[in-house]
């Protein structure tokens, strides 16, 4: 009896526990998908705790580099960035919370426009990875230099 319940447990949380956890390629296309994919450097940030795991953070940045904006950003904007961090219980699985970003800091972002006017994350706890910020770069150089090839050989 107690073997039959131990399997029925494991069969009901199995499938939970394997989607609670984003795996790295697709983190690495939702930035690469970003609305917005720009270079901040955070001038004010406040934290505010919600309950015993979350927190509000709220942040202000100045845009210092863009590399795309579907909202028209441009280098000197000052922006809003407001979103969720979510800590896991001790020896909980899930997927890794959202970054603290900390006053000065300089990151790459990949961010989307909310309702609200400010921005929000669009790579969850990837949308502040200088990493990831320089992959995009590198490809979009890539492919521009093939797109001159292909037009050349026309």
């Amino acid at each position: 009896m107690s073997k039959t319940i131990i399997l029925l447990t494991f069969f009901i949380f199995l499938p939970i526990s394997l989607f609670a956890v984003l795996p790295p390629q697709i983190l690495k296309k939702q930035s690469m998908n970003a609305n917005e994919v720009i270079k901040i450097k955070v001038i004010k940030v406040n934290y505010k705790k919600l309950d015993n795991l979350r927190y509000s953070i709220t942040a202000e940045a100045k845009v210092i580099e863009v590399k795309k904006s579907k909202s028209n950003l441009k280098k000197g904007d000052i922006i809003t960035i407001s979103y969720t961090r979510k800590e896991l219980k001790k020896g909980m699985a899930g997927p890794k919370p959202n970054p603290f970003l900390s006053k000065n800091e300089t990151t790459g972002a990949f961010l989307y426009k909310s309702k609200d006017k400010n921005y929000s994350l669009s790579a969850k706890s990837a949308s502040f990875n200088d990493n990831y910020y320089k992959n995009y770069v590198e490809t979009k150089v890539k492919l521009k230099s093939k797109d001159k090839k292909v037009k050349r050989n026309k």
